[in-house]
């Protein structure tokens, strides 16, 4: 079962409309990607609605329903392959931005990301400073968007 939470910080400004950031995450419960997101939509000032699945194949499914601006990939999955939609994502959505990031990366977890051209893959943050340098980056790369009417 997936769920959708919004973190919004301003919907319309002068000329511009500034639609939420729509943000896919496979990870299980208070996983890698999870916290990530969390912690990240409370330090940017961007709006953005996340959707989560801990099920690859039920997020799979969503991609078809629901346009996403970016992929965010959980890879604590305790022996599952987190890796295993980027095969569909790459073939179904070959310009959608992935990125991955766990508290350890296997090996064969960056050989698969670096194979299905995984946008970024991060070690989760430890430290406050280093979080807020990587919500820095993803909101300037991956989540910001304005539509000029």
């Amino acid at each position: 079962m997936g769920y959708t939470t919004t973190h919004s910080k301003t919907l319309l400004c002068a000329a511009h409309i500034s639609c939420p950031v729509q943000v896919l995450v496979v990870d299980r419960q208070n996983g890698s990607a999870e916290i990530l997101v969390d912690t990240v939509s409370r330090l940017i000032d961007s709006d953005i609605s996340v959707t989560t699945f801990e099920d690859p194949a039920d997020a799979m499914r969503h991609l078809e329903m629901k346009h996403f601006d970016v992929v965010i990939i959980g890879l604590d999955n305790n022996g599952a392959e987190p890796l295993s939609v980027m095969p569909y994502i790459r073939v179904q959505h070959p310009d959608l931005p992935v990125l991955a990031i766990g508290r350890r990366i296997r090996k064969s977890d960056l050989a698969c990301a670096q194979h299905f051209d995984v946008q970024d893959v991060f070690l989760l943050p430890q430290r406050a400073s280093k979080m807020k340098d990587l919500a820095s980056y993803l909101s300037e790369k991956y989540f910001t968007q304005t539509i000029t009417v």
